[in-house]
């Protein structure tokens, strides 16, 4: 089984999940949550941080019996060169749906608010023309020019309440939790498919330096694209309202249109727009990159670069030709993927568990561990659910229950956070003590 010689960084890894899950998905998830759940739609972002918690931990698993290798290469190994192959084109099929939706609906975005007179044709040649020509170099590339930008967005939208802050009417998001409990987790389906892009990341695996550390990262950067997704939706209602979101396609581009710092600068999001599309181009990267990778899989010494420039041109075709409107993008994006996204990675990962088990015992890594323990990151996002769960029950009739069910939700999301940053710091710091150990020794 070839070795991927590429090496990503922990706070690599934990950028690069970040803004895989959460850049491109401010444009109309907020409006998917509240559609469903109108004022307790901040609620949903839940659901999709425990789904893919699951699917994070199941690539750990399968990581950890064949360590260096990416998800393709597992698939081929434990499940033979024909059954390991048609659960790889599945694979690819998905990320490809994934990623002609998602550069469809980021050019309508571009369409309809800034390049009102561009050819749609046009735009998606260019943004498919970046893609391709980051898509033939390698995921340190993008990993590097992500550590440029990612911390830049994520100060920016952690900040973006205070931003927003004389437009904020907390009366919106009132009463809450008055609806029961089925609402707000019906509200986080959509992000199902919206995070459902983490399993993009799987073609990537081999280039962590280790199973667990690959766990961690990827697990931060999916709390913190969780914590910036709940804040735009709870921005998005306290400001616009939940039924004004409900009805608006691009809802993301009209709650940055609602930053005011004074009467003369009112133009804010021109400033956003240089750090934000970027990021958005890094998550369409990945995905072309995980594509390519899946695909230079199925051939012996072959380099992924080689299916760019093929990859690029279907992917710009289909992007053009798939839908007629915005409305088609925004309901399969918002909707149609959520369903594709639990289908095809619950059974394509179930697949390979399954057959990794059935696999010899002499496949197990020396001196494994029985398992990675649930950490206090992992016992805080199920908190979030019992604390939706344990509010709804209550706070139809009593509304000081559900008033305090949002605090202790606002508490484990701050907790969330440090807890994540917590993680970063240790795992930035064992390197370095690995180092002096070794420079110590005789």
């Amino acid at each position: 089984m070839s070795k991927s010689k590429l090496v990503i960084g922990n706070i690599q890894m934990v950028m690069l999940t970040g803004s895989l899950l959460s850049a491109s998905n401010i444009i109309s998830l907020p409006a998917a949550f509240c559609q469903i759940s109108g004022r307790d739609a901040w609620f949903g972002i839940a659901v999709p941080i425990c789904f893919t918690l699951i699917v994070i931990y199941a690539m750990y698993k399968l990581s950890e019996r064949s360590p260096g290798s990416n998800l393709f290469e597992i698939a081929r190994w434990a499940c033979g060169k024909w059954a390991g192959g048609l659960l790889n084109a599945v694979l690819i099929g998905y990320l490809f749906v994934d990623l002609v939706g998602s550069v469809r609906l980021f050019t309508d975005h571009i369409h309809s608010s800034i390049l009102l007179r561009t050819p749609r044709e046009f735009t998606v040649m260019i943004i498919m023309v970046v893609i391709v020509y980051f898509g033939q170099g390698t995921i340190e590339d993008i990993a590097r020019t992500n550590n440029i930008l990612f911390p830049q967005f994520l100060l920016l939208f952690l900040g973006l309440p205070l931003l927003l802050l004389n437009e904020i009417d907390y009366t919106q998001i009132q009463p809450v939790l008055a609806n029961g409990w089925l609402n707000p987790l019906l509200g986080g389906v959509p992000g199902i498919g919206a995070f459902g892009d983490i399993i993009a990341m799987g073609a990537f695996l081999g280039c962590a330096d280790r199973p667990r550390h690959m766990l961690k990262a990827l697990r931060i950067g999916t709390i913190l694209a969780g914590i910036v997704l709940t804040e735009a939706v709870w921005s998005t209602i306290t400001v616009i309202t939940a039924r004004t979101a409900a009805s608006t396609v691009f809802v993301g581009w009209i709650i940055t249109q609602q930053i005011h710092i004074t009467d003369f600068l009112d133009r804010v999001e021109l400033f956003l727009l240089p750090i934000w599309m970027p990021i958005v181009l890094i998550r369409f990267c990945v995905l072309f990159q995980a594509i390519t990778t899946g695909l230079a899989s199925y051939a012996r010494e072959c380099k992924p670069y080689k299916f760019a420039n093929v990859t690029g041109l279907l992917v710009m075709l289909a992007a053009i030709v798939s839908f007629r409107n915005v409305t088609e993008v925004m309901q399969a994006m918002n909707f149609g993927m959520a369903g594709l996204a639990v289908v095809v990675q619950l059974f394509y990962l179930g697949a390979l568990l399954i057959c990794v088990r059935l696999r010899k015992r002499e496949s197990h890594i020396a001196g494994r561990r029985m398992g990675e323990p649930a950490s206090a990151l992992t016992a805080a996002a199920v908190g979030l659910l019992l604390v939706i769960l344990a509010g709804s029950l209550f706070g139809r009739t009593y509304q000081a229950v559900g008033n305090a069910a949002a605090v202790v939700y606002l508490i484990l999301l701050a907790c969330l956070l440090w807890l994540s940053f917590r993680e970063l710091r240790r795992l930035t710091a064992r390197p370095s003590a690995n180092l002096r150990k070794k420079e110590a020794a005789p």
